[in-house]
């Protein structure tokens, strides 16, 4: 019994520090697993973050349909958003905030980051 309980942590602890790493995704273009990196270095809501906005969130959040009251078409209402707060707990998926995109999958961990930095370096356009 004592033997079978040693085995059982060592492969436990194998699991766990293998589980333990960057980020990797496979090239849709190749095999070789390759380290996603997030740039969040000069992030701006014309160059980074409009993007992601447009692709993710524009078809429902927009001046032609505010749903939750937002749109997210247009810098200031992109800032407004934020500064309300609820920006960040839907896109984190927070208890207590309606989880965004609404029946899509969450956000990149990327995409978050540059949203969040963003907002921590004052929402710059």
């Amino acid at each position: 019994m004592r033997h079978f309980s040693h085995t059982s942590i060592f492969i436990l602890l194998i699991i766990v520090s293998s589980s333990c790493r960057k980020d990797k995704y496979t090239s849709p273009n190749n095999n070789s697993s390759t380290t996603v990196s997030c740039d969040t270095t000069n992030v701006t809501y014309s160059n980074t973050l409009k993007p992601i906005f447009d692709n993710y969130c524009v078809g429902c959040h927009n001046m032609s349909n505010m749903s939750g009251g937002y749109a997210l078409d247009t810098y200031m209402g992109c800032v407004n958003c934020a500064n309300s707060g609820r920006l960040m707990g839907a896109i984190q998926w927070l208890p207590g905030y309606s989880a965004m995109p609404q029946g899509g999958n969450k956000l990149s961990n990327c995409d978050i980051a540059k949203i969040q930095k963003w907002i921590n370096n004052g929402k710059p356009n």
